[in-house]
Order: C-alpha cells, then structure tokens, then sequence
C-alpha cells in the first residue's frame, strides 16, 4: 500500500491527515472569518480570504480526481488530461520545465493504461507525448512544445488565453505574448491567492468548463512541410534538418508571435 506525505522545512504530515485539516477549513470557513474581527485584524472576515482557492484546496480537490481507483484503492489509471493538469494555476517550480516534465506521467492523454495496471489491452497502444523530455533543451523550447502539444491535441487556440507559465531564468527576454504568465491568472500567483482576486476571469475558462471558443468552430489542421529526396538530390524545399531549424528559431523569436 502507497503513502504520501508532505514535507515543509523539518516539518512533516501524512497526507491523509492534510487532506482532513484541508476539507475542514474549507468546510467551516464562513464559521471561521467570524473569528476575525476589525478590532484585531486590518482586514476583519476578509484576512483568511478566498479559501477555495488556496493552492492547498486546490491540490487536494485535483489529486482526489487524478486516478480512476479500484474499490480497494488501487490505481488503474489517470482520467486529467494533460492540459488540464499544467493549468491549474497552483503550482511552482524551481525549474520552470518541471511545470511541463513533472506532470507527463499522470497525464491521462501522454500515458496508456498499461504504465499503471501492469497489463496491456489488445490493440491499445502507448500515447506519444510529442514532448521530448530533455533538461539541455532551453525553458522557451519547452514551453513551446507544451503549447503546440496542446493545440494539436485539443483542435484549439484556447490555450493561448490560459495562464500556466513562470518568468524565463536567467534571462531578460520576455516571453511571447501567446504564452501567459500565472501572475495573469485570477488569483494571480499561487502566493498572492490569499490576497483576493487580482484580475478578471479567463475567457475561455478551464479546461473542460469551456465559456468561449477562442478559435470558433474552426479547427487547427496540422500543416506538414513537403521534403523530398531523390538519388541524393533535395526536392520542393531546404533540408529537413533546415527546416527544423527554422522553425525552431521561430518559434523562440518573441518578436515575431503577437496576439
């Protein structure tokens, strides 16, 4: 049987004792704010804040749908999909690549029923998560991969309105506008949600709530670059590895990709 626990400095829990203290809060906020008076508190009910946004509650409510279980606990399989999972609009990273790697093998969308049931079903086979998993490639690259994961996956632009990134490190350059920073998010940063909301709702909502359809009815077709060898010889176009190259560069210039 798995456990989990969850570790603060020297400081540690089980997390089926956090998951209790978390749905309690929740539960008995209303109760709770009346303990916060104007007299002793700056900000009276309104210092605890919006406690469902906490990025407590948010993990608590995201891990408890991750997986589908068996009666006895046991985990067959992720049902979030990937998307889904890097929007959040809860987490942090030390590396700002681990917003994208350390989700790929919870994805429901980037891994197969096998990976977690130890069995494989006839004819199934394992998802391509089109993203290669590489600490030498740079925070931009990656950051693209993510969003033309999802484009290409979902059909859809809506992935351009949601907030999910973090600054680039080490780096004054700015990221392109079609990649959204958390800051932009409701809440703003997942240490700012206990100072109330900060900007509007995202327009398009999240991830399988959807409000509006960036893209319309319109959907993404995958355009596939024509390059032909004969005896040797190139046809219609530069090399692949050219190619690659150029978009590659495109792709990381934040100059030319403006919304």
């Amino acid at each position: 049987m798995q456990s989990a626990s969850i570790h603060c400095g020297t400081k540690a829990v089980q997390w089926e004792e956090f998951a209790d203290a978390v749905s309690i809060l929740v539960a008995a906020q209303d109760k709770i704010r009346k303990l916060f008076d104007f007299e002793t508190w700056k900000e009276g009910p309104q210092t605890l804040g919006e406690v469902q946004t906490f990025g407590a509650n948010a993990l608590l409510e995201a891990t408890s749908r991750l997986f589908l279980r068996t009666e006895n606990g046991e985990t067959l399989q992720p049902v979030k999909g990937f998307e889904y999972l890097v929007t959040l609009k809860t987490f942090d990273a030390g590396d700002p690549r681990d917003l994208i790697y350390s989700l790929l093998s919870i994805a429901s969308d980037t891994q197969n029923y096998s990976a977690y049931s130890g069995k494989s079903e006839q004819g199934q086979q394992a998802t391509s998560t089109k993203i290669v998993f590489d600490y030498e490639l740079p925070d931009i690259e990656v950051y693209g991969s993510f969003m033309w994961y999802c484009i290409d996956s979902s059909g859809s632009l809506d992935i351009i309105c949601r907030p999910w990134a973090m600054p680039l490190k080490n780096t004054r350059r700015p990221l392109p506008s079609w990649i959204r920073l958390l800051r932009d998010a409701e809440f703003g940063k997942p240490e700012e949600a206990y100072d109330g909301q900060k900007n509007r709702e995202i327009l398009v909502g999240p991830v399988g709530h959807l409000r509006y359809n960036v893209s319309s009815r319109k959907l993404f077709e995958r355009v596939t670059l024509r390059n032909e060898y004969q005896g040797g010889s190139q046809r219609n176009g530069l090399p692949p590895e050219v190619q690659r190259e150029a978009v590659r560069s495109h792709l990381c210039d934040t100059q030319k990709f403006t919304i």
